[in-house]
C-alpha cells in the first residue's frame, strides 16, 4: 500500500511540474497567436532544420534528397550530424502528420516538458526533496539558452538528455560503495540498474548533437581523474573509460554512412571548415553568464547588456549572448567558484555532490572560456568543436542544482525556515523571480511577420507549380554555395534562402543544395559564371525546364539578368508580391533550342583548382584527373579541342569519354601543345575523364623550379572546347 501511495505522490508530482511547464510555456512563447503550420522561426538556420526534417517525412531520412541539388541531389554526407535521436523522434511524430512545420513545431514545444521530466528525474535521483526538484526542473526548462537558440538551433534546444548526462556524472562523487561499483561480481554488476541507465544515457547522448558527447566525453574524464584522486579508487577511472568508450561507439556509429561516402567519394574539404582561432571567436565569456539577457524585462538591466554588447569588440559578440544563466542560476555558478576557492584553500568540502558540481563547473570554465583549454584542444586535435560557450547549458544544469543543494542544506540547519509553508514559499518565490528574470516578451516568436512572409512565398511557389509539370528541374540565381556559405558573399541574401522554395514545392525540383566542391556544385558554378546566353543554352541542354532568380542576391536587386533572360526567352517573368523573387518558364526556349544543333559547353567538374589567367587567357590546372561535365540535347558527334602544357616534364594525357578509353596524347612541359580529338556524345549528362599517366607534382618540391606553389599540378589547359561535326565529317571520325 505505502509503495503505491508513494509511486501516485511521485506520478502527482511528475504531473504538477509538466502542468506548471505547459503553462509558462504558453505564456512566454504567446503560443494562442501561434499557427503550428508555419515555423516559429523563417531564417537562416532553421530554413536548414526545415529542408532536413521535410527530407525525412518525404524520402525516408535527410542525407539523401531527390529533390534538391539538381542536375545531381542532395548529400548530406559531407556534412555530417550525429544527432538521429532527434530525427527519430521527428519521423514518429510525422507518422501522424506529415506536415514539416507542424512536426517541428511540435518536436520543439515537446523538448520543454520533456527537459522538465528528465531534470526532475535526475535531481531527485540525487537526494533532492520533490519540491526543490519541481523548482529546479523548471528554471532548467527555461534557461534563456532554451529559447534563444529555438527553431533556429533545434539541435541545441534539444538538450533534454542533459541532465540524466549529469546524474550520472554525479555519480562518480558518491562516496564507497557508488552507484557503479563494479566489485569481484563485475559482470553480473553490468546487469544492475544503475549500469544499464548509465550505458543507455551514454548511447542516448551519443546520438544527439555532437557538442553535447563531446561535453559529456570531457566530463566523463574529468569525474573519472578527480573520484579516482579522492577515493583512490581505479575502478572509477576505468569506469569514467569505458563510458566514454560507449559515448565514442554511438557517434561511430552515427557517422557510418558519411564514413563510408569518404572512403568511397574521398574527402570534402571545402565543407565544415574550422579553424583553431575561431574557438576564440565562439568561446565562453563568464561575464556573459552573469549579464542578463538582452531585452529583459527591466529596463536597467536591459541596458547593463546592450551596452555590453555594444563596447566589446563586435566579433566577440555572437551566439555567446546566449549562454545568460539568469539571477538564480547566476547564483549557483557563484557560489561553485566561491566553493572552488574555499576548497583550493584547506576547506574541509564535506559535502561530496557539492565538490562534484565545484570540480565539473570549474573544468567546464576551464575548456571552454577564450583562450581555455578547447583552444589548445583546437590546435592540437581538432578545430571541428570551436562554438565552446554551448558548454553553458551544462554549466546551467550544474548551478541550479548547487543552489539547490545549498537551499537543502540550509533548511537541515536552521530551524526557523525547516517548516514546509516556509520552505514552499521560499521556492515559489524562487521559481517566480527566476522565471520572470530568465524570460522576456521580446522571446515570443514575431507570429504575424512570419505568417505574412511565409503566405508570399507559399503563394508565389504554388503559381510556379501550377504552370510547370511534375519533376520539372529549376535552377536558381544566384549561385549559392551550400553548405555554410560565407555572409560576405551575398548582398542582402541571408544563408539558405534559396531552400524556401522547395519548403513551398509539392513536386518541383531545385538546383540548391548540391554540396560545395562536388560535381553537381561545381557544375552550377560554372554555369553560372557564363554568359547569360551560354548560362540558359548549358541549362537547356542539361533538362532544366525554368529559372528562379532571388534579387536579394544581386547588387541591383536582380534587375540586369531579369531583363537579359526577358530579352533571351521572349517572356515576362513570374513575380511575387515584393518584387524580389521572379521564375522563367524556359519550356518554348527549349523547344526552340532542341530545333537547332548547339554546341554543348564543357564544364570543369572534380580535380580542377580554380580558373588563373596567362597573359590575359584562361588557365586551368589540373591534379591527377580531372572530370569536364557535358550535357548534350541528342546523340551528337563533336570534337575535343584544347591547349595544354605539362609541369616540369612531358605527360601523357589519356582521354575517357563515359568509361571507355578514347585517345592517348603526349603533353609537352616547353610549349602549349594543340589537341583535337573526335568524340560521340549521348545525350543527356556526359563525363570526359583525362587522366595524367605519370600524376602531379607539387612545384615546391622541385627544386629548379625555386616555386612555393603546393599544390598538385600535371597539366594546365586553355581554351577547352567542344565543337559539334557535320554530318559529312562524321564517317570515319570515329
Amino acid at each position: 500500500m505505502d509503495r503505491s501511495r508513494i509511486n501516485w505522490e511521485e506520478l502527482g508530482a511528475y504531473g504538477l511540474a509538466i502542468g506548471i511547464c505547459i503553462f509558462i510555456l504558453i505564456w512566454v512563447l504567446r503560443l494562442w497567436e501561434a499557427n503550428l503550420t508555419m515555423p516559429f522561426d523563417y531564417q537562416v538556420d532553421t530554413l536548414l532544420t526545415c529542408t532536413l526534417i521535410k527530407g525525412v517525412l518525404e524520402n525516408g531520412w535527410y542525407q539523401i534528397n531527390p529533390y534538391l541539388g539538381m542536375p545531381g541531389i542532395l548529400e548530406m554526407y559531407d556534412f555530417p550530424l550525429t544527432n538521429n535521436l532527434d530525427f527519430m523522434i521527428m519521423k514518429v511524430i510525422g507518422l501522424f502528420n506529415p506536415n514539416y512545420a507542424i512536426v517541428m513545431n511540435l518536436y520543439y514545444l515537446l523538448t520543454f516538458p520533456l527537459t522538465t521530466l528528465t531534470a526532475m528525474l535526475a535531481i531527485k535521483r540525487l537526494g533532492i526533496d520533490t519540491a526543490a526538484a519541481i523548482v529546479g526542473s523548471i528554471l532548467f526548462t527555461f534557461i534563456p539558452y532554451h529559447i534563444l537558440r529555438g527553431e533556429n538551433h533545434l539541435v541545441l534546444s534539444s538538450y533534454y538528455m542533459i541532465p540524466l548526462m549529469s546524474m550520472v556524472l554525479l555519480w562518480f562523487y558518491h562516496p564507497p560503495p557508488w552507484p557503479l561499483h563494479l566489485g569481484v561480481d563485475g559482470l553480473k554488476r553490468l546487469m544492475s540498474r544503475p549500469w544499464i541507465t548509465a550505458l543507455a544515457i551514454c548511447l542516448l547522448i551519443s546520438s544527439t548533437y555532437i557538442y553535447y558527447p563531446f561535453f559529456s566525453c570531457f566530463f566523463l574524464l574529468i569525474a573519472g581523474l578527480t573520484s579516482y584522486w579522492r577515493w583512490r579508487e581505479k575502478e572509477r577511472l576505468g569506469t569514467a573509460l569505458l563510458l566514454i568508450l560507449v559515448i565514442s561507439a554511438g557517434v561511430f556509429a552515427n557517422l557510418i554512412p558519411s564514413i563510408a561516402y569518404y572512403l568511397h567519394e574521398g574527402p570534402n574539404p571545402a565543407v565544415a571548415i574550422r579553424l583553431p582561432g575561431e574557438t576564440e571567436t565562439y568561446g565562453l565569456k563568464i561575464v556573459q553568464l552573469l549579464l542578463p539577457i538582452s531585452d529583459h524585462r527591466i529596463p536597467q538591466l536591459a541596458e547593463i547588456a546592450e551596452w555590453y554588447s555594444e563596447s566589446a569588440p563586435p566579433v566577440l559578440v555572437n551566439e555567446n549572448t546566449m549562454a545568460s544563466l539568469g539571477i538564480i542560476a547566476g547564483a549557483g555558478f557563484l557560489i561553485l567558484i566561491l566553493g572552488a576557492f574555499m576548497l583550493f584553500s584547506g576547506g574541509r568540502g564535506e559535502h561530496n555532490l557539492l565538490n562534484g558540481l565545484i570540480t565539473l563547473n570549474l573544468s567546464a570554465v576551464l575548456l571552454a572560456t577564450i583562450g581555455g583549454f578547447g583552444t589548445l584542444f583546437a590546435l592540437l586535435v581538432s578545430a571541428q568543436i570551436r562554438n565552446y560557450n554551448r558548454i553553458s547549458i551544462f554549466i546551467a544544469f550544474f548551478c541550479i542544482l548547487a543552489v539547490l543543494l545549498v537551499l537543502e542544506i540550509a533548511f537541515n540547519r536552521w530551524s526557523s525556515i525547516r517548516s514546509k509553508p516556509v520552505r514552499s514559499g521560499l521556492l515559489l518565490l524562487i521559481l517566480m523571480v527566476g522565471i520572470l528574470d530568465q524570460s522576456s516578451p521580446a522571446f515570443a516568436p514575431r507570429y504575424g511577420d512570419i505568417r505574412e512572409e511565409f503566405r508570399q512565398d507559399e503563394d508565389f511557389i504554388s503559381s510556379i507549380e501550377e504552370i510547370m509539370p511534375e519533376g520539372a528541374m529549376i535552377f536558381q540565381l544566384p549561385y549559392v554555395p551550400f553548405p555554410e556559405n560565407q555572409p560576405a558573399m551575398m548582398i542582402n541574401m541571408p544563408d539558405y534562402e534559396h531552400f524556401k522554395a522547395y519548403l513551398h514545392s509539392r513536386t518541383l525540383r531545385w538546383s540548391y543544395g548540391a554540396v560545395k566542391n562536388r560535381e553537381a556544385s561545381e557544375w552550377q558554378n560554372s554555369i553560372a559564371e557564363k554568359s547569360v546566353g551560354e548560362m540558359v543554352s548549358a541549362l537547356s541542354m542539361a533538362g532544366f525546364e525554368g529559372i528562379y532568380i532571388d534579387g536579394n542576391g544581386y547588387n541591383d536587386r536582380g534587375l540586369s539578368i531579369v531583363n537579359e533572360l526577358s530579352d533571351l526567352l521572349d517572356i515576362k517573368p513570374l513575380a511575387d508580391q515584393k518584387g524580389r523573387r521572379f521564375f522563367f518558364d524556359m519550356r518554348e526556349y527549349n523547344i526552340r533550342n532542341s530545333q537547332i544543333d548547339i554546341s554543348p559547353i564543357a564544364i570543369c567538374g572534380p580535380g580542377w583548382y580554380r580558373i588563373e589567367y596567362w597573359d590575359g587567357v584562361e588557365t586551368i590546372w589540373m591534379e591527377n584527373n580531372g572530370d569536364l561535365i557535358v550535357y548534350s540535347s541528342s546523340d551528337n558527334y563533336a570534337k575535343l579541342s584544347f591547349g595544354a602544357i605539362a609541369v616540369y616534364d612531358p605527360k601523357t594525357l589519356e582521354i575517357l569519354i563515359n568509361d571507355e578509353h578514347t585517345a592517348n596524347t603526349s603533353i609537352s612541359a616547353i610549349s602549349l601543345t594543340e589537341v583535337e580529338v573526335p568524340i560521340r556524345l549521348k545525350k543527356g549528362k556526359n563525363i570526359i575523364v583525362l587522366r595524367s599517366r605519370e600524376g602531379c607534382r607539387r612545384p615546391c618540391d622541385i627544386p629548379e623550379l625555386n616555386n612555393p606553389d603546393w599544390r598538385c599540378l600535371s597539366l594546365a589547359f586553355q581554351d577547352i572546347d567542344i565543337t559539334l561535326l557535320p554530318a559529312s565529317g562524321r564517317e570515319g571520325s570515329m
